[in-house]
């Protein structure tokens, strides 16, 4: 395994990319929770 390899193996401040994954996909949720609340809110 090269160094760039176990770099890659997990990622800076996270103990996997499982976490990262997540916090991506639960961000991009509240974003579009909160772009619905706003335009039900503004008709």
């Amino acid at each position: 395994m090269s160094k760039s390899e176990r770099e890659l193996d997990t990622p800076p401040y996270f103990s996997s990319w499982k976490t990262i994954y997540w916090l991506v996909t639960a961000f991009l949720v509240l974003v579009v929770v909160v772009l619905s609340i706003f335009s039900a809110v503004y008709q």
